[in-house]
């Protein structure tokens, strides 16, 4: 790949630790300034600076808190739990904001990346945000969407750039990127941290890929065991819990469980296993788009965003999905193998790569 940029630049990356997906959006971009020969820098908590230093071990970290966002154990309770940690929320964008001006009294950098984290952004050095959530979208109340996104778009303004993990058409997350704001937008295309290999010879029947904030990740890691352990197929388990060893177990005949897998790892895994069950995270969406592959969605229950993308790869027939509360896996792996999936547009992977040139 060609120089990024017309000169080498010092970079600083800081994702969102709002579940895993926006530090592994980030592995593309890093990949891809590192290969220029750009100095990267990662701001970020301890279980993002985990994952990434599994994929990036040479790089320089600097400790930077995270939101540590938790979820409620009740679909109904969610919009209230949130609603509570509003407060949490508004002090970590100041607080990211103000140990952003003091580190930068101390370092000097050429571009700030922000992966959603709304107030890492500095007037003096050139600010981009990415996102592919241009519209939060409320189902129930028409106005509390209108509030919300006229806080969103306020924030996203603050930055000199919005980069969009989607397509301006053919989009992959629908409505979540219609535009809405005033500041450039530049759309990446697919920010998946995988190669893209081909399926490889079956190992298991079923990959359960796991993530997310506590208390549903653990919950849906619960139901799920309790099901398939009562099914006969060849289960692998990645538990999403990078911060833990990652040693392959055995739960049950049947079952193996491993807290977390390397990209390439994770990659290989599930090219070697049939059927797919994952939440409809959209990073996650955007790696199984990377490989060509379909999957059993299960959205985080209450998280509007996940529930959108599930019903709308479902509409697309690019997946198949199914609420957590109601969710009965023979059912749904029975129907899952006879599944009229429909084929991806003829998207580029790459496109990421050369509206980077752009960046001087």
């Amino acid at each position: 790949m060609q120089s990024i940029l017309t000169h080498q630049k010092k970079i600083l990356i800081a994702p969102l630790d709002w579940g895993l997906g926006h530090a592994t959006r980030c592995i593309p971009l890093i990949s891809s300034f590192l290969n220029a020969g750009h100095i990267v820098h990662v701001a970020a908590n301890q279980s993002i600076r985990t994952l990434l230093q599994t994929e990036f071990p040479e790089l320089i970290f600097h400790d930077l808190p995270g939101y540590n966002i938790r979820y409620s154990a009740q679909k109904w309770m969610l919009p209230f739990t949130i609603l509570k940690q509003v407060p949490q929320i508004v002090q970590a964008i100041r607080n990211e904001q103000s140990w952003l001006n003091l580190f930068l009294q101390r370092n000097a950098y050429d571009l700030i990346v922000s992966d959603n984290r709304y107030g890492f952004y500095h007037h003096s050095v050139k600010s981009v945000i990415i996102t592919h959530q241009l519209q939060i979208l409320v189902p129930q109340s028409i106005l509390l969407q209108k509030i919300l996104n006229v806080f969103n778009h306020r924030l996203l303004n603050h930055f000199k750039e919005c980069w969009v993990a989607d397509y301006e058409t053919d989009s992959m997350s629908g409505k979540l990127s219609a535009k809405s704001i005033h500041i450039p937008i530049k759309y990446l295309g697919n920010l998946s941290r995988f190669k893209g290999l081909p399926e490889q010879t079956k190992k298991y029947d079923i990959i359960v890929i796991l993530s997310g904030p506590e208390p549903q990740r653990t919950l849906l890691e619960e139901e799920i065991l309790k099901q398939v352990k009562a099914l006969p197929y060849k289960t692998i388990v990645v538990r999403g819990k990078p911060s833990e060893d990652n040693k392959i177990r055995s739960y049950s005949p049947t079952i193996n469980i491993i807290n977390h897998l390397q990209a390439n790892e994770l990659e290989m895994m599930i090219q070697s296993s049939e059927i797919i069950i994952c939440r409809s995270g959209y990073s996650t969406m955007m790696d199984l788009i990377k490989l060509n592959r379909h999957a059993l969605f299960i959205p985080t229950p209450g998280q509007t965003e996940q529930e959108y993308l599930a019903e709308y790869f479902s509409h697309k027939k690019w997946g198949m999905y199914s609420p957590q509360e109601t969710l009965h896996l023979e059912n749904l792996i029975q129907a899952f193998q006879t599944y009229p999936f429909e084929k991806y547009p003829n998207w580029n992977l790459y496109q990421y790569e050369t509206l980077l040139e752009e960046l001087g």
